[in-house]
């Protein structure tokens, strides 16, 4: 059976170049089967924001190469910043388990730092 043209999906070229990028990480060998920098546009990097993939595809881009040092460099800046947070929210985590400790009540994380 042949599909009409308007059934069949398409996917917009810079999510496609995300895509490609981030469907890289999942092949056993690492290796990069993708032009990332080919499609990569603002609109790209704009989408993997609003996706909450960016770090993925900064990872993706510094195994495969081929963006520019202005995009590393911005997305380098994205991945330090998320490391700080996320220190900052674990010193918050100490402080909150060693208050709870001092009262006498259990605690457990259930979501979020516990299961990275």
């Amino acid at each position: 059976m042949i599909l009409p043209v308007e059934k069949i999906l398409t996917i917009a070229p810079e999510h496609a170049a995300v895509l490609a990028l981030l469907r890289s990480r999942l092949l056993k060998d690492g290796a990069c089967r993708c032009r990332p920098a080919a499609d990569l546009s603002p609109a790209a990097l704009a989408w993997a924001m609003e996706q909450r993939v960016v770090l993925l595809l900064y990872d993706g881009l510094k195994r495969c190469g081929g963006a520019d040092s202005e995009t590393i460099d911005a997305l380098k800046a994205l991945y330090r910043a998320n490391a700080v947070r996320s220190i900052r929210f674990e010193g918050e985590l100490v402080a909150l388990h060693r208050l709870f400790a001092s009262a006498g009540i259990s605690f457990m994380l259930l979501k979020g730092l516990a299961l990275s």
